[in-house]
């Protein structure tokens, strides 16, 4: 049973990182209203987003002002006031009913694309949509949807579920955990300025069949150990919220492993990742111990390019490359 919203709540605003990813959430405005505006340019099969969720309009909910599809109705309005005791219950059957309503049945393996609107058949479309979590255990093991914008409240299971032409952009993970590991990523995984700031936050043992794109992705304490990028992947800007990273046995294949210009505010522990194209961490710095052991199987069979970066270390010193 998941926490009451009430508490969930008061933890959010205590974190200040997390109640500001809720109120950005909140001034984007996903009210019924507020659809028509939110269509963007990837193809959905309709005008727009409030067409998209037309079957919802005789069930809208009032609050804070504004009208809502289930989908869409937030915990609370941007100061804290709660729309219902047991948001939860409300989040329940009708919720769910919807979501798996959008999501199309997927085979392996999928055909690479150019375009969004070549995708056959069209991904969800999440848009905005805010999740009291993701119950694993309720879907089938392919998903393929748009959840670019969405909000995460709750926990969220996406452990080993195969996931096809699927985004996370600018998502908000604000739960008390999401679970990636032994997830598979077909057609790119993206998660370009996504807030993954749930309390904890695990890739591990994860496949990226494609690239994989976390530039200017918010992270606390993000782990990919063991995880396999089998087409490079690029952090670069990442934004590590007074924290390190664990990329332990991590394997780099393919194309370039980006780092760029990333702030490491704890342990950077890459310890035993095998990098099998360019590293490239220029302009970054290492303000905690790092890790870059390459006993064990650990290697950097191309260049590993750390121009313009900085070794700030605090405590005990260890740097192992060889």
């Amino acid at each position: 049973m998941p926490k009451p919203i009430t508490e969930i709540l008061a933890d959010l605003k205590r974190d200040a990182d997390r109640w500001k990813a809720f109120q950005e959430w909140w001034d984007e405005d996903w009210s019924w209203e507020g659809l028509p505006e939110k269509l963007r340019r990837e193809a959905i099969g309709v005008k727009d987003l409030q067409e998209y969720w037309r079957d919802q309009e005789d069930r809208l909910v009032e609050f804070a002002g504004r009208r809502w599809t289930l989908a869409h109705l937030p915990p609370c309005d941007r100061e804290g006031e709660v729309v219902y005791s047991d948001w939860f219950a409300a989040k329940s059957d009708d919720f769910w009913n919807a979501i798996h309503q959008r999501l199309p049945d997927v085979s392996l393996p999928i055909i690479d694309v150019i375009l969004v609107d070549q995708i056959t058949p069209r991904p969800a479309t999440f848009y905005g949509v805010v999740f009291p979590g993701w119950p694993k255990d309720q879907f089938q093991e392919i998903v393929s949807a748009n959840f670019k914008q969405s909000m995460f409240i709750g926990w969220c299971s996406f452990s080993y579920t195969k996931f096809a032409h699927s985004t996370f952009d600018e998502a908000r993970f604000l739960g008390d955990g999401a679970y990636f590991d032994g997830a598979e990523f077909f057609g790119g995984a993206h998660f370009s300025f996504t807030k993954l700031l749930a309390g904890t936050i695990t890739f591990s043992d994860t496949k990226f069949h494609g690239g994989a794109y976390f530039r200017k992705s918010v992270l606390r304490w993000p782990s990919f150990l063991d995880a396999v990028f089998e087409d490079g992947c690029d952090f670069a800007d990442m934004v590590l919220v007074n924290s390190g990273c664990y990329f332990n046995g991590t394997q780099f294949g393919g194309g370039y492993a980006h780092f760029d210009r990333v702030v490491f505010n704890g342990v950077a522990d890459f310890s035993f990742a095998k990098f099998d194209s360019v590293a490239s961490f220029t302009d970054s710095e290492f303000k905690f111990d790092v890790y870059f052991r390459c006993d064990k199987g650990g290697k950097f069979a191309a260049a590993a390019d750390f121009n313009g970066a900085n070794l700030i270390y605090a405590g005990e010193k260890y740097v192992g490359v060889s």
